[in-house]
């Protein structure tokens, strides 16, 4: 074969290193990747500069241990991207037309009807060898990495083309019509920090409370102060809002209030919360917005190997605590414990396609 076959800038090569990477990706996650990923694996594995924290990394290693090991990785990673844009995109139009490549109307890049040439690994120049590696341990390390949210999150890269529900506002209504609300940057990790017992975590366990917990896990001091909660969500002009009465002492209300609408903003008051009804409904009401399906089908509740759906295993794909954060194993919140894990899978798995995702919040410990 002509080397000149192999330079980054031809299309059938770059096609060839996507072949490789959706492979990988599917292999491990037995899903196809998101058209936007292409985007980020390509220019990663065709960056010989790179080479040495490829080198020095195997395919148990990880998408985040290896971003933590090798921070460079994300410097400049911008222009990077930028610069090859056009190199992405001329090798996905070269697979799609071969139908080595696939495209669907969920937005997911795979493998196409027809076989793309390939010759063995072994058998290539040296350098297109090293990149093709590179492309399918990129998909191995996405593959496993979660959503695509998830990964450019990892990156520090917004993806516009990763739409997503983010959480605009909380607020906490106290008695005389007090309100505190947190404002946050939509479309951006939130850093929040503090010291131990200022109330960083009553934060996560507010947006719990909202998200239907039968429990209210929220500290007596906030108890004692806020006689109810409410997180306003954001999808461009799309507007859910969630609110929720905050007992003195034991489990949670009942009752739960969900409005949704375009250019909604959070009442003044408790009083003035909306949408009333229970909570059943309201978990109902929130898992549609999300796009959360199947929470109630009896066949995917037996099937409890792949566990199960759930409103309540949304919180893993909303906040990162400091352990989590610094870990160089645990990618979310709870995955580490296998009870867990399946569920929390399960409910990123049963979303429709093409649905919005949430935010990510991070929180210092």
């Amino acid at each position: 074969m002509a080397y000149d076959l192999f330079a980054e800038s031809n299309p059938a090569f770059g096609t060839f290193g996507l072949v490789g990477f959706c492979q990988k990706y599917h292999a491990v996650s037995k899903r196809s990747p998101e058209l936007a990923l292409a985007y980020l694996a390509l220019p990663l594995a065709l960056s010989d500069d790179l080479e040495t924290s490829f080198e020095e990394t195997a395919a148990k290693t990880g998408l985040l241990s290896w971003l933590n090991r090798y921070p460079d990785v994300r410097l400049d990673l911008g222009a990077r991207l930028d610069a090859s844009k056009d190199i992405v995109s001329a090798a996905v139009r070269f697979g799609l037309s071969t139908k080595a490549l696939s495209f669907n109307s969920a937005g997911t890049i795979g493998l196409g009807t027809r076989k793309a040439p390939r010759a063995p690994i072994a058998d290539l120049p040296e350098k297109p060898k090293r990149a093709v590696k590179r492309a399918e341990r990129l998909g191995t390390w996405m593959g496993k990495a979660g959503s695509a949210g998830t990964i450019f999150s990892a990156f520090g890269v917004r993806s516009d083309a990763v739409s997503r529900w983010n959480i605009r506002e909380i607020a906490f209504f106290g008695v005389g019509g007090r309100r505190r609300t947190l404002e946050f940057d939509v479309g951006k990790v939130n850093v929040i920090t503090g010291a131990s017992g200022t109330g960083k975590s009553a934060i996560i366990d507010a947006i719990d409370y909202c998200l239907g917990s039968k429990d209210c896990n929220l500290p007596f001091f906030v108890r004692n102060h806020a006689e109810a909660v409410a997180v306003h969500w954001a999808l461009g002009e799309t507007d859910l809002i969630v609110g929720r009465k905050i007992p003195k002492a034991g489990s949670g209300t009942s009752l739960m209030y969900v409005r949704s609408g375009r250019n909604l903003t959070l009442p003044d008051t408790s009083e003035e919360l909306e949408g009333p009804t229970n909570r059943e409904t309201a978990r109902e009401l929130i898992e549609k917005a999300f796009g959360i399906q199947g929470t109630d089908d009896p066949a995917i509740a037996a099937k409890s190997e792949k566990g199960r759906a759930t409103i309540r295993d949304v919180p893993p794909y909303i906040f990162l605590s400091g352990d989590v954060i610094i870990s160089r194993t645990t990618l979310l919140h709870d995955l580490n414990r296998p009870e867990k894990a399946k569920d929390i899978k399960a409910t990123r798995r049963a979303r429709r396609c093409g649905s919005p995702r949430c935010s990510r919040l991070a929180r210092n410990s």
